[in-house]
């Protein structure tokens, strides 16, 4: 017989709140999902325009305007944290609307004709990419 409050956890394979290792998997997926689109934003898009003769001049003002959305990061975290759909908890709505967002917008991305010299909707796109 058991005391109140005795009750032992027991692991359930496959929920992140009982398995560190699958904690550590997600957290790393997560992670690397986050740094794929700022590698090709901020280094492979340059490096691709710098190597299409793009000036440096174009180069630093498409860099300039993709990093703005990081400016406003630190208003975004207050609304985050004051909106939520709580049937599907508190963040878990965000990181839906972003992933959805970022894949939307990368596949858009491809749509502009001829990116080299349509630096304007390259930064547009990389703007909306680096929201």
């Amino acid at each position: 017989m058991r005391e109140a409050g005795t009750e032992e956890l027991v692991a359930t394979p496959g929920v992140l709140s009982t398995s560190p290792r699958l904690r550590y998997i997600t957290f790393s997926a997560l992670y690397t999902a986050q740094g794929i689109p700022e590698g090709l934003t901020f280094f492979a898009i340059p490096a691709w325009l710098a190597l299409n003769n793009v000036s440096a001049a174009a180069i630093g003002g498409y860099l300039a305007v993709i990093v703005l959305p990081w400016s406003f990061k630190l208003f975004a975290g207050p609304l985050m944290d004051r909106w939520s759909y709580l049937p599907m908890g508190r963040r878990r709505p965000w990181v839906l609307f972003g992933q959805v967002g970022l894949v939307l917008s990368f596949l858009s991305m491809t749509l502009i004709p001829d990116p080299v010299n349509n630096i304007l909707g390259l930064s547009i796109m990389g703007f909306i990419v680096s929201f």
